[in-house]
């Protein structure tokens, strides 16, 4: 599986939005599953790029203010709606 169906996977399973860690778990799970030797700083590095993110039709959101909320990864159907 490739880094990119792995990102849109496992926001999609979570239901279209799900936390920065559980984003960064899951893709790592996923690709550990199907045979890959990533390393968790390799799809924290990769797993955020804004054109990946794109590619995989995910955004990352902040959930409250600025200073006092958290991010979370979301579907770009879900952040749209």
């Amino acid at each position: 599986m490739e880094l990119i169906d792995a990102m849109r996977d496992v926001v999609r399973g979570a239901g279209g939005r799900i936390s920065e860690a559980d984003y960064v778990r899951g893709i790592l799970d996923t690709l550990h599953a199907d045979g890959s030797p990533t390393t968790e700083q390799s799809v924290k590095s990769n797993a955020f790029k804004a054109s990946r993110m794109v590619d995989a039709g995910v955004t990352r959101v902040t959930v409250g203010s600025a200073r006092d909320g958290h991010k979370e990864i979301w579907t770009i159907a879900a952040a749209d709606a």
